[in-house]
Formats: C-alpha cells, sequence, structure tokens
C-alpha cells in the first residue's frame, strides 16, 4: 500500500512540477500538501502495524569475561561474542537495536575449579543470555552450544619492555628525544620452563610517518602463546619538535698550530646558522659553538683554507663565509 502511495505521489510531483514554468497556486498547493499527509499517513499506519506484529531477528551479543587472576593463563581461544535469533513484536525488537543487548558476562570466580577447565552448557548460556531479554521474547537459536574454557596457573617475573616500531617526522620537525613507555617493564605468567627463556616483551609493531607534534598512543603488546601479559598494552610516546633556527657569529680557532707560527685569518670570525629544537633556542648560546681552520691544509699553499665545525648543539645549516683567507707569521 505504502509503495503504491509513493508511486502515485511521484506521477503527481512530475504532473505538475515536470515542466520548470508552472508556479503553483492556492488551490492547486493545498491539493498537493493534502495528498503529501495521506502519504505520511498511511506510511505511519504501515510502521505501527508492522511493529505490532511478530518479526524474527538476528543480534550479535558480546561476550565479557570477568574477575580472571592474574597468574591464571586461558590457554585456549574464546569467543568474543555470540549470535541469537530472538522473536517479538517488531516494537521489541527496534528498541533492542537502539538501547542494545547487555554484554554476556563470564565471571571467572563463579565457575573456578581445580580441575584447570569449566564448561558452560548450551542451557546455562540460554539462562544467562534470557536474563537480559524482555519476557516476552522467544530466545530461538544460539551460535554457541557450549563454552569451554581452559587455564593453568603461571608462575611470574617482571621483564622489560621493547619498542618496536618506525617513526618519521615533517621536514620542518624533529624527533627530540628517545621513544618511551608508561612504563619500563609489566609482569608476565607463563609455565615455570617457558618462563626461564623469556627476558623482555615487545610491542605489536606500528609506523607512524609525518609527524608534527609529540605522537602518544596506547599500544598492544605483541602476544605470545602461554604468556599472559599484566598490563597487555602500554602507552608508547615519540617526542617530536618544530625547528627554528639560530645565528651566531663566532671567532675562528686555529687547530694543529705549531707554537712558533701564528695564522690570521681574514676575516677572524664567521656567521653560524644552526637548527635546533624550539625548546631549545633561549639554551643556545655562542660558547656551544666552536668553528676552526686547519693549519695542516696550508702545506698545499691554498688561497683559502675551509672553516669547519668542530662543536655544535645543533645541526649546522651554514657557515658564511665557509672559507677564509690567511697569513701565517713566524714568532720571533
Amino acid at each position: 500500500m505504502a509503495k503504491k502511495k509513493l508511486s502515485q505521489a511521484a506521477v503527481f510531483f512530475k504532473a505538475f512540477f515536470g515542466n520548470g514554468n508552472v508556479r503553483v497556486h492556492g488551490g492547486r498547493r493545498r491539493e498537493i500538501f493534502t495528498f503529501l499527509l495521506f502519504v505520511a499517513l498511511s506510511f505511519l499506519f504501515w510502521v505501527m502495524q508492522s511493529l505490532s506484529e511478530d518479526m524474527n531477528t538476528s543480534y550479535r551479543i558480546p561476550i565479557k569475561y570477568t574477575n580472571i587472576p592474574d597468574d591464571i593463563i586461558v590457554t585456549n581461544d574464546l569467543p568474543s561474542s555470540v549470535t541469537v535469533h530472538l522473536r517479538d513484536e517488531g516494537a521489541v525488537l527496534l528498541n533492542y537495536n537502539i538501547e542494545g543487548i547487555p554484554a554476556f558476562e563470564v565471571d571467572f570466580r563463579q565457575y573456578y575449579t581445580d580441575h584447570e577447565f569449566f564448561i558452560l552448557t548450551s542451557e546455562q548460556i540460554k539462562d544467562q543470555i534470557k536474563k537480559r531479554l524482555k519476557n516476552t521474547t522467544n530466545l530461538t537459536y544460539i551460535s554457541i552450544d557450549t563454552l569451554a574454557v581452559y587455564y593453568a596457573q603461571g608462575v611470574g617475573k617482571k621483564v622489560k619492555v621493547q619498542v618496536v616500531g618506525s617513526v618519521s617526522t615533517l621536514p620542518q620537525c624533529i624527533q627530540n628525544g628517545k621513544i618511551t613507555t608508561d612504563i619500563d617493564s609489566v609482569q608476565i605468567y607463563a609455565p615455570e620452563r617457558m618462563l626461564q627463556t623469556i627476558d623482555k616483551v615487545e610491542t605489536d609493531s606500528f609506523a607512524v610517518a609525518d609527524l608534527a607534534a609529540t605522537w602518544k598512543e596506547r599500544v598492544p603488546l605483541k602476544k605470545m602463546n602461554g604468556v599472559k601479559m599484566v598490563p597487555d598494552e602500554v602507552v608508547v610516546t615519540v617526542p617530536v619538535e618544530e625547528l627554528t633556527t639560530k645565528s651566531f657569529t663566532v671567532p675562528i680557532a686555529v687547530r694543529n698550530l705549531p707554537h712558533d707560527v701564528s695564522l690570521l685569518a681574514f676575516p677572524a670570525a664567521v656567521t653560524v646558522d644552526c637548527v635546533i629544537p624550539m625548546s631549545r633556542f633561549s639554551k643556545l648560546s655562542e660558547r656551544d659553538v666552536r668553528v676552526a681552520v686547519d693549519y695542516k691544509e696550508t702545506k698545499n699553499l691554498p688561497e683559502k683554507l675551509a672553516v669547519k665545525v668542530v662543536r655544535a648543539q645543533g645541526e649546522v645549516l651554514r657557515i658564511v663565509p665557509d672559507s677564509v683567507e690567511y697569513v701565517i707569521e713566524k714568532k720571533r
């Protein structure tokens, strides 16, 4: 019925609005509004009727495992969700879609035994799920017949965390410091024989590029079969800063100069441009930069000597001038 009404509306609109030159006036406009109102009411009645009828639909309910002791290692893969088929009025099923169905919780304390495993039967699972449903809802299908949890008690020790990843920055930025983690070691639990072979744990490998500011993210630790890590993730920080340029005028020193000779450079000082992180701009001074010429290079009698950086706190962008004339004099 709704589709028929919508089809009629399409024909109606095409008839009245197909020609761009047609203008809709008083009476014709009222006819259009009246027609649209009946279409809307018909659709509303159809929706209300549908919501009052019984329907079937499927849902995925997450499974949450709680209260697992730190020294307990779950040795099998556990499902993260269960799929169910439900039958109820459309309005009830729609409410499940809107509000969701609470997670199915497996409380380890409730099922723990000394046999290193426990099994939830399909009836136990159904009972748990029904508690999360309205009384009128029928549970017609469940994707898990049984839920088996196998576990072992492990011996614990602390091991170091190693970051495995690659980072790069934008050209105008720099990684200003080591990559760090919020904790440098974690507690691990495993069978004693296996535990003796483990001296570190690694993060999952990651790659980040074109960083313009400090990067901080939670990164999971790389899983190892039969090993439980507490915690199982760390916060990785990559310190990144913008670069800036600072210039100094510094005197030229002479290296490898004999005691009976003096060398005068022209000019006697040069301008050095250093590229440094913004945080170090106010801390860097002329004392942190040193340049020199080498007396040994005068043996070939060049016209000029190259000015070289001896010490610099930061990357030297350029030296102006990068070579100087010189005069050698014998001391009396």
